[in-house]
């Protein structure tokens, strides 16, 4: 898993994130500093605050009535509304957690940027190679000890040089990058 250090980094570099079922995330909020995943989410009308995510249960409707609850700790929209109808606690905004992209997450966001990358492993360590070109290395990463935290420096990278993605997305996933040990 990506460290948050580089997890913030990659936020404040501009990392946009709409929360998928399964995604990793911290919260922003004192005293909830855990690392929780994204279980379900519920399509709502933007008066009751839109899509909400959840964590740590999902919403359920109780006694065949017509108010949804929830069996969650918590759950969150993209502007932390928490409409009268939800009893359920207060609803967190997405802008107030730190994402924790996975590796085919960043993997993704670099092709996006028509980035071609290359991972290597020598030992127990890795780095990740961003080429513009079949002939020429851009970036080599620092070696690190986890493969998610070398690809994030390597998006970092790419963000940084790169910017804003491209309109085109590559059709195959993983379509521009290649894996190898040394």
């Amino acid at each position: 898993m990506i460290s948050l250090d580089l997890a913030q980094k990659l936020k404040d570099a501009g990392l946009q994130w709409t929360p998928q079922d399964g995604d990793f995330f911290v919260t922003g909020i004192k005293g909830m500093e855990n690392i929780y995943v994204v279980s379900g989410s519920y399509d709502s009308v933007p008066e009751l605050g839109g899509k909400r995510w959840f964590f740590c249960g999902h919403l359920c409707n109780r006694d065949g009535g017509c108010y949804m609850s929830s069996t969650t700790c918590h759950s969150m929209n993209m502007n932390g509304i928490t409409p009268e109808r939800f009893t359920d606690g207060k609803v967190c905004s997405v802008k107030d957690m730190l994402f924790l992209p996975r590796l085919d997450q960043m993997l993704v966001e670099i092709e996006e940027r028509n980035q071609r990358w290359t991972l290597k492993k020598l030992g127990d360590r890795y780095w990740c190679r961003i080429n513009e070109s079949l002939d020429a290395s851009d970036f080599d990463s620092e070696i690190v000890n986890t493969v998610d935290n070398a690809v994030a420096e390597a998006l970092l990278y790419v963000m940084d040089v790169y910017g804003i993605k491209e309109s085109k997305v590559l059709e195959d996933k993983y379509s521009r990058g290649d894996i190898m040990s040394i």
